[in-house]
């Protein structure tokens, strides 16, 4: 069973370009870095098979104040810095239930 107060985020962004491979390293660095935040469950970044412009995250954390202090962290902070300039609009941030 679930821990009520788990809280799962899916986040998606697009690129003005494809990403490339300095984008990449990028991501790798912050999905390394997040892994070892406090109240990260899970943590994974993906590029669309069919659009490599657009990342989707997903992400579980303890609680939604392990995720709120995550918005403030600094590997978050830098990845914003590098991708925020190549992005096309905002994030889109979805919370999710789980099921089963």
């Amino acid at each position: 069973m679930t821990d009520v107060a788990e809280t799962v985020l899916l986040a998606e962004m697009r690129l003005a370009q494809p990403a490339d491979p300095e984008t990449r390293e990028r991501l790798a660095q912050l999905v390394l870095a997040v892994r070892q935040e406090p109240g990260c469950l899970e943590y994974a970044a993906h590029l669309d098979a069919d659009d490599p412009a657009r990342i989707v995250f997903y992400e579980r954390w303890q609680s939604r104040e392990a995720l709120e202090t995550h918005a403030e962290a600094p590997a978050l902070s830098a990845w914003r810095a590098f991708a925020m300039p190549r992005a096309l609009g905002l994030p889109k941030l979805t919370f999710l239930h789980r099921l089963a």
